[in-house]
């Protein structure tokens, strides 16, 4: 199986502020209707990332792309969890672009949460970091 990773990346919100505009005038200059990959999610902070995800959202994204249920009900049965906490994941990992629901076309108001993008890994790239020890001299 061929391997679809979706990318999480770290940018101080100046750096993303300032990348962001760009992007922004180069698609308008080019006339492009995207300024962002598809396939990349960009997270102030290491820190930030690491308090979101936890276990659960891993395994409901991993449910999601592997059974594809049809609702929030379905998907909770599947993972053996109460459907509020459920929905409340769910909420969270499309608040933040990992997933999204679709409505069903069975005349019912059920939402079907569906994976934002094509992808079945997540690769989580950190930057390389640098340390600078200086030392004193002996007197």
């Amino acid at each position: 199986m061929k391997i679809k990773p979706l990318k999480i990346t770290f940018e101080s919100i100046d750096t993303f502020a300032v990348k962001s505009r760009t992007a922004l005038q180069n698609a308008i200059q080019n006339k492009k209707s995207a300024i962002q990959k598809k396939d990349v999610l960009v997270w102030a902070s290491v820190e930030a990332y690491q308090q979101f995800m936890s276990d659960q959202k891993y395994t409901i994204l991993a449910v999601i792309y592997k059974y594809r249920p049809q609702s929030v009900y379905q998907l909770a049965k599947i993972l053996n969890r109460a459907q509020q906490n459920v929905a409340r994941d769910c909420d969270l990992l499309e608040r933040h672009g990992f997933i999204k629901f679709e409505q069903s076309e069975n005349g019912r108001k059920v939402k079907a949460p569906q994976l934002i993008f094509d992808y079945n890994a997540i690769i989580v790239y950190l930057q390389s970091v640098t340390y600078k020890v200086e030392f004193e001299e002996a007197a």
